[in-house]
């Protein structure tokens, strides 16, 4: 596989276009559920629990899914107006 000339996969320590999408997908499973484990495990394919509850721990702290989850909350809070980020806070 060549290396990848893309900014964006490289500010973050993406290593393929495939990766970034696997990632997108888990922050969109994430912000349905709340839940690092269960999108985790929704999207990738671990064996065991031990494994889905890691991988979900790690990608929470990946910058890549940190800077995409802060987009799409400020997104949220901005259609769904002040009360509402409140509410989420909580």
């Amino acid at each position: 596989m060549s290396k990848t000339q893309d900014p964006l996969l490289i500010k973050f320590g993406l290593s393929s276009h495939s990766q970034q999408q696997k990632y997108d997908r888990f922050v969109q499973e994430f912000m349905t559920c709340a839940n690092a484990t269960e999108s985790y495990g929704r999207v990738f394919n671990a064996t065991t629990d031990k494994a889905i509850k890691a991988g979900g721990y790690e990608l929470m702290k990946h910058p890549y899914v940190v800077s995409q989850l802060q987009i799409k909350n400020k997104e949220l809070d901005e259609r769904l107006g002040p009360a509402s980020a409140l509410n989420r806070e909580r």
